[in-house]
């Protein structure tokens, strides 16, 4: 990929950019990026994509000693976060371990996974949803479990119909979403016991899951990344900033960039890579940067 040819941050607005050094970037230049992001926008009226970054950059000013008024309130942030995830974590907890002692196996995705197994610090990473797979012969047991557990179709679906979808949603009395997946097209070995090598074991306190390896993990970014909202997903670069820096030697790059081909997500791909190499200057980044991306 040649990044002067491409259109470079076509999603990401400068203010965006400076908040997503601020919160990623080591030594002066994530604090001089910070130094200048809090000059041109309005911590208090910032879009809902900045928002969710708001309790990284508090960890990462942190982290760099970092302390002023601004600071302050980025700490109020991070803390309300975290109590917030508390609660939820506690709840897919005891969720999982229903699903574990109905013999059931499961697989955790997008917000839950990045919290507890890629980030590890439950204040940094908002939980919007729910994400969990199981193998299809496992689905109508998982409908049954949680309908038992109180946790009701989002929308009416008919019975035949049900049994042909490949995520259902499902919401709690709270409002909470809950995405049960029996099957990913992009993603392989869904059948096997242990999900194949596109999955490793993970802890939530002690029960024993199952998240997407760093490539997998990446790729999947890669997906939500083609689903655009009207406020574009800064988020997925942050993600994908934090698999790569704790995990880049685990990461398959020559899969990752094959199967992003491969189901048409390799727009996506090319987006976060740019933004990465040469807005954060991702190191691991560049391995992509000279290929054929």
């Amino acid at each position: 990929m040649n990044s002067q040819n491409n259109q470079k941050l076509d999603w990401v607005t400068s203010e965006q950019e400076l908040l997503l050094r601020s919160a990623l970037k080591q030594g002066k230049d994530g604090t001089d990026a910070w130094q200048q992001w809090k000059t041109t926008v309005d911590i208090e009226d910032l879009d809902p994509e900045s928002y969710r970054l708001l309790p990284l950059l508090y960890r990462n000013l942190s982290v760099h000693g970092v302390s002023d008024s601004h600071t302050i309130r980025l700490k109020g942030v991070y803390r309300r976060r975290w109590y917030e995830n508390q609660l939820l974590v506690s709840k897919i907890t005891s969720l999982l371990r229903s699903f574990q002692d109905a013999g059931i196996k499961t697989l955790i995705l997008k917000d839950v996974a990045l919290l507890l197994h890629y980030y590890q610090d439950d204040g940094l990473h908002a939980i919007d949803s729910f994400d969990v797979f199981v193998r299809w012969a496992d689905g109508d047991a998982a409908i049954g479990l949680l309908n038992k557990l109180g946790w009701t179709l989002k929308e009416k679906v008919p019975d035949k119909v049900l049994s042909r979808l490949s995520v259902i949603s499902f919401v709690d009395e709270s409002g909470k979403i809950l995405n049960l997946y029996r099957h990913i097209y992009w993603y392989p070995w869904q059948e096997n016991t242990d999900f194949g090598s596109g999955a490793i074991a993970t802890q939530i306190k002690d029960l024993s899951t199952y998240v997407l390896n760093p490539t997998y993990q990446l790729l999947q970014l890669c997906h939500q990344g083609t689903i655009w909202h009207l406020v574009p997903p800064i988020r997925l670069v942050a993600d994908g900033m934090i698999i790569i820096n704790s995990f880049a030697d685990s990461i398959d790059w020559d899969v990752l960039v094959a199967d992003a081909e491969k189901y048409r997500f390799i727009l996506s791909l090319k987006k976060m890579i740019t933004i990465l190499f040469e807005t954060l200057r991702a190191k691991a980044a560049e391995i992509l940067e000279e290929s054929r991306v």
